[in-house]
């Protein structure tokens, strides 16, 4: 057990942070950003700065996509943006963000939503359009939805179904039905089966998910079942956006 904590744990004993970045529980997606806030985070490697980032959030939570000179108008068409760290721009600054760069490059023509979060899957991005999330947290009506981006990574399997810890941080937690279309089943780590609290308990021990192909994140490796989960979340998401 000792050997599998230390050889997982290995890769990361060169990397070091400084900052204050941080997020909030939420009842529907699980964890947020703070709102109206803008936070730094340093990230070093061997004592050499990777980067220094700052990152700044809106009123609803959302990181800031565009500069004040480029603001849309309140009726323009809008584009919005869904993912995880990549999209949200992990590491790097407002400007040089995917979203930003878009409503950059046209001109303040759209009206650009950064609606992506670090550690978020697909299970979030259809949680907010059920939800009817982004009409409050985006300004946008749903007839003014011109594009939706959502950026897919193979991380995305495990994360809809619910293989880390912070999955049951409340996270939305969706089941694939007979016809192949999903349904909301509550909260990750809610009502949970005798059996599922069983793999729970058994997922803590690092020599376990190696196991079971997991690493110290996950704590098995996906499945078929799980990639259909996921399609099926995401084309889900297609039909509401």
């Amino acid at each position: 057990e000792g050997f599998s904590w230390a050889s997982e744990r290995w890769i990361f004993k060169d990397i070091g942070s400084q900052g204050t970045f941080t997020w909030v529980s939420d009842d529907v997606l699980g964890y947020v950003a703070a709102k109206g806030v803008a936070q730094t985070e340093t990230k070093f490697y061997r004592g050499k700065k990777l980067y220094d980032a700052v990152y700044t959030m809106d009123a609803h939570g959302l990181r800031v996509s565009s500069a004040r000179a480029l603001s849309a108008k309140a009726n323009s068409p809008c584009v919005l943006f869904f993912g995880d760290s990549y999209v949200f721009g992990w590491g790097l600054n407002d400007p040089e963000t995917m979203p930003y760069r878009v409503s950059t490059r046209s001109g303040g023509r759209y009206r650009v939503f950064n609606l992506a979060f670090p550690t978020h899957g697909p299970q979030q991005m259809l949680a907010m359009l059920e939800r009817d999330l982004v009409g409050k947290v985006a300004d946008c009506a749903a007839r003014d939805i011109k594009h939706v981006v959502y950026v897919a990574r193979p991380d995305h399997v495990r994360r809809a179904a619910g293989l880390r810890e912070i999955d049951h941080l409340h996270g939305p937690r969706y089941a694939l039905g007979a016809d192949g279309s999903v349904s909301y089943q509550g909260q990750f780590g809610e009502d949970r089966s005798k059996a599922e609290k069983l793999r729970s308990l058994l997922a803590k021990s690092f020599l376990y998910r190696k196991l079971t192909g997991g690493n110290a994140i996950y704590t098995r490796r996906f499945n078929d079942k799980d990639v259909a989960l996921y399609f099926a979340i995401v084309d889900g998401a297609r039909m509401r956006a």
